[in-house]
């Protein structure tokens, strides 16, 4: 799938293997590990498919967002746009889990 990123520095964390952007080394290698399996993804249900990432549609006022977990403490938040078979992952933020 494509990727773009709401920040430079999420697209940095991905390409730049010195570029921590001060989060725990743990959370950037999960990170660019789910980036990976995003980019080699198809479509949503190849990603829904990887249930170890416990990819969801978030609540409330994020229903236009989906979560993807690295790790037990942190998340990654997605937006999805485009057509059903063109679409566009964003990378919005990494967060704490709720």
């Amino acid at each position: 799938m494509e990727i773009r990123f709401r920040s430079e520095s999420y697209e940095r964390l991905e390409v730049d293997a010195h570029f921590t952007g001060n989060w725990p080394p743990a959370v950037v290698k999960e990170y660019r590990l789910c980036l990976h399996y995003l980019r080699q993804a198809i479509n949503i249900r190849d990603i829904a498919a990887l249930t170890y990432l416990e990819f969801h549609q978030l609540d409330g006022d994020r229903t236009h967002q989906h979560s993807l977990y690295l790790n037990d403490e942190w998340r990654l938040v997605i937006e999805i746009e485009g057509a059903v078979f063109d679409q566009i992952l964003v990378i919005v933020n990494i967060e704490e889990n709720d």
